[in-house]
């Protein structure tokens, strides 16, 4: 997990013992900004924060959309998060819109929560979206089910594919061939991009890759089993099993046989 420590402009005054801290506040940044990086929005988000006469940040930290994880402020200080809820309240924001929260940041931030009730001794039932604290109803913050949320953190995992290592896009590079290159498909990608079902990319994007990609996994044929349904169990292609196999374009497998399959 990749966590920056941001350099705050201005020094915060407000301050609280760490001990005091009995919530922790789940937001979104409330803006789609996912055509830039999230330290530029982040600096927008603070020129905001300063003209409202603000000496601190919105948050205490900011999950990007790359599940990049920003520090804005240490626990002791306080962070400007839900009106009059503040000073016992630790708060956690992703980029954008609740209605876009993408793969990587929902799984990073499931992770962060449960790192915090960790070192705050927070129960489940105090995790709350901003719209959850009193006088904050009509607010659609942080625009996700806070529910679901909370399930998926006491229960302890996720339905979201794990990330592994990054692919910087070159070019002449499409999705398919990225997939093809890692041993994935081009539906995880997607999925763990936040991309739906666009297949566009650009020179110097950086895509997130499924665990285990690029890394070498093997596969013993069992009975009943096709090279279709192997690629299916490991989310690879046939053709990508084919390829590393040196199959051609034959189909047939065999009982004990061990496959690559990335």
């Amino acid at each position: 997990m990749s966590i920056i420590r941001e350099t705050v402009r201005e020094t915060n005054q407000f301050t609280r013992n760490v001990a005091n801290i009995r919530r922790i506040g789940i937001h979104h940044t409330g803006v789609d900004r996912s055509n830039i990086d999230c330290r530029e929005s982040l600096n927008r988000h603070r020129n905001h924060w300063r003209s409202l006469g603000w000496t601190n940040d919105g948050y205490n930290e900011v999950i990007a959309r790359d599940g990049r994880v920003f520090i804005l402020h240490d626990p002791n200080h306080i962070a400007n998060g839900v009106g009059n809820h503040n000073s016992d309240t630790y708060q956690i924001a992703f980029e954008g819109l609740g209605s876009i929260i993408t793969p990587i940041q929902r799984t990073r931030l499931i992770e962060r929560i449960r790192h915090a009730q960790q070192q705050f001794n927070v129960a489940n039932v105090s995790v709350l979206g901003h719209n959850e604290f009193s006088g904050h109803a009509t607010n659609s913050c942080p625009g996700i089910n806070m529910t679901t949320l909370r399930s998926d953190v006491s229960q302890g995992g996720s339905t979201q594919p794990s990330p592994g290592g990054t692919h910087t896009v070159r070019a002449g590079e499409t999705l398919w061939s990225i997939a093809q290159m890692h041993g994935t498909t081009v539906a995880l990608l997607q999925q763990l991009n936040g991309m739906g079902s666009s297949t566009v990319i650009s020179v110097g994007q950086v895509l997130i890759l499924p665990t285990n990609a690029g890394g070498t996994l093997h596969h013993t044929v069992q009975p009943g089993e096709t090279l279709w349904g192997i690629s299916q169990l490991h989310g690879t292609t046939v053709a990508a099993i084919q390829a590393l196999n040196g199959m051609g374009s034959s189909t047939v497998i065999s009982v004990g046989q061990v496959l690559r399959v990335r």
